[in-house]
């Protein structure tokens, strides 16, 4: 697990509108057979686009090029939580009360 050849690899991605600017990215990390998403962001505008669909596709293939066969993150149970199902992930964790205000940390797998 140590050895350079097995060192997580960055993936990160960013998305641009017709003007040039960015309107959403991916942040995240390939490590062993496992994409972490770190963050999936889109600009408030351009949501509901088909841009976090698309970020997220790419980095799943690009993933898969890398030879890995699984995918995680985490989101919380007020922000995306539906849109990661229709995906294809999977909860697969629950986090009761994580930020102290009745709110749960989800955990969503994906086989690739």
């Amino acid at each position: 697990r140590e050895l350079p050849e097995n060192a997580a690899q960055p993936l990160n991605l960013i998305a641009f509108d017709n003007q040039n600017r960015p309107s959403g990215g991916l942040f995240g990390e390939t490590f062993l057979l496992w994409l972490k998403v770190n963050i999936l962001t889109v600009h408030s505008a351009c949501r509901k686009q088909g841009i976090g669909t698309q970020l997220m596709r790419e980095a799943e293939q690009l993933t898969i090029a890398r030879g890995c066969r699984y995918a995680y993150l985490d989101t919380m149970d007020y922000q995306a939580p539906a849109f990661y199902e229709h995906l294809g992930y999977t909860l697969s964790g629950r986090l009761p009360d994580w930020d102290s205000h009745g709110h749960a940390k989800l955990l969503f797998t994906k086989k690739l």
